[in-house]
């Protein structure tokens, strides 16, 4: 559902957002595997966005930690357990912007992201374009964005050894995420 909020000729639009209009994936290395990829299920965010100088202004998301899910049934018990996400007692990551500047190609959003029980503040890059069909009054914003975090610095410390050296886990947990949203024309 799309709400217009007016101010003047102009509007910001606050646009919300889930599973059926975008995706985040999520990836680390796992030495078993290689590569762990997963994805979350369920989530909500809303964008605000400002038609008048066509730039973002806002994002906050708020992600089910347990509905992560890959291809690795075992693994993702492991991940969802105490020993890494604890999902009982961290049900939800959050991330709310605090401030947004934009340059020539993308948008620098500095906010506070909830894991874990830990909440740290970070900038990241992110990309939006608007796609306009001028026949049926309607433009798609899609927003893009990476986060690469150091999983320690949120608390998830947990990580075996092997016994002739390295380790089953990565030290960097790469988040990124699409969101695609109709917007109306004024």
């Amino acid at each position: 559902m799309l709400g217009i909020l007016t101010q003047g000729v102009f509007a910001q639009s606050r646009i919300p957002f889930g599973p059926k209009n975008s995706k985040i994936n999520s990836s680390i290395k796992y030495s078993v595997v290689g590569q762990y990829r997963a994805n979350f299920d369920r989530y909500q965010g809303i964008l605000l966005f400002d038609e008048k100088d066509n730039s973002l202004k806002e994002v906050s998301l708020e992600i089910e930690s347990g509905s992560i899910h890959s291809k690795f049934l075992t693994l993702d018990n492991i991940v969802r357990s105490k020993q890494i996400l604890n999902i009982a007692k961290f049900p939800r990551i959050t991330f709310q912007s605090q401030s947004i500047t934009k340059n020539e190609k993308s948008y620098q959003v500095k906010g506070v992201l909830d894991l874990h029980g830990v909440k740290k503040e970070f900038v990241s890059t992110f990309t939006l374009d608007k796609f306009k069909d001028e026949q049926i009054g309607t433009a798609t914003l899609i927003l893009k964005g990476k986060w690469v975090l150091k999983r320690k610095e949120y608390g998830i410390i947990w990580s075996k050894l092997f016994d002739h050296g390295g380790v089953l886990i990565g030290d960097h947990l790469t988040v990124e995420w699409e969101i695609k949203s109709p917007l109306t024309i004024l």
